[in-house]
């Protein structure tokens, strides 16, 4: 129960902190009559929607390289198998060549 709740303050301290970063709000703190403080917060919701927007289109960008690399490289892997057995010997001692 005590990691979650460390988890929970650790996810809500990091929102925070990156949205302040990123400019999805600001805090502004005025003097209010009879000496007390005003704190007044304003959260931009149109930002927030484009750069959540933006990073979703990011991850898909990155998710379609990933998919694109694998393929790439379960293409070539065949021809590499093919390419580490030149040298090889075989049951018989004979050495595998192309080459022959």
């Amino acid at each position: 129960m005590r990691n979650l709740l460390a988890f929970l303050a650790a996810v809500c301290l990091t929102v925070a902190g990156s949205g302040w970063y990123l400019g999805w709000y600001t805090v502004e703190s005025a003097p209010a009559p009879q000496g007390k403080r005003s704190v007044n917060i304003e959260i931009n919701t149109v930002k927030i929607g484009e750069d959540i927007k933006r990073g979703s289109e990011k991850l898909q960008d990155l998710l379609k390289d990933s998919k694109e690399t694998t393929k790439a490289a379960e293409k070539k892997k065949p021809s590499a198998d093919k390419e580490s057995r030149v040298g090889a010997r075989d049951d018989g001692g004979s050495e595998l060549s192309e080459h022959h």
